[in-house]
């Protein structure tokens, strides 16, 4: 019988973001797979692996003068659920931030996924009515100081 593995969450280059596509329309699948080019381009990108197998991923983009990060999108293979890597993958990108000397990092999820909402609040997050919706209506939007 196998033992348990140990998940490893790494930065990756550029010339993996295919890894990143890949798993995105895995997980979300195509027509669940709304990011932009400009999205996967513009972003810094992290994969969580399973031994050698790619199980998650999760992106950020720092904003021109770092005044803030935006936690982009966050995806894990089904099986890899519930096991706290989402919040790692959330203190992996504010470390990052912080590193970076970045004031605030802010994110939205669906208002249908509490599990998410409930992952960033227990970060540190806090819900917040941005001055625009940018990502629509049916989102709850969070912030956080990176101190």
């Amino acid at each position: 019988m196998k033992g348990p593995s140990k998940i490893t969450v790494r930065r990756i280059s550029k010339g993996e973001l295919y890894l990143v596509r890949g798993l995105d329309h895995t997980i979300f699948g195509v027509d669940g797979c709304e990011a932009e080019e400009e999205e996967y381009s513009e972003s810094k990108w992290w994969l969580a692996y399973d031994g050698d197998t790619a199980i998650g991923f999760s992106g950020a983009l720092v904003y021109a003068g770092k005044w803030a990060i935006q936690l982009q999108r966050t995806g894990i293979l089904r099986p890899y659920r519930g096991k706290g890597l989402q919040k790692r993958f959330i203190r992996t990108r504010l470390a990052y931030a912080k590193r970076l000397s970045v004031g605030h990092a802010h994110t939205y999820c669906a208002d249908w996924n509490l599990a998410s909402a409930n992952s960033l609040i227990s970060c540190g997050f806090k819900l917040y009515v941005p001055e625009w919706a940018y990502a629509g209506n049916d989102v709850f939007y969070f912030i956080k100081a990176i101190k």
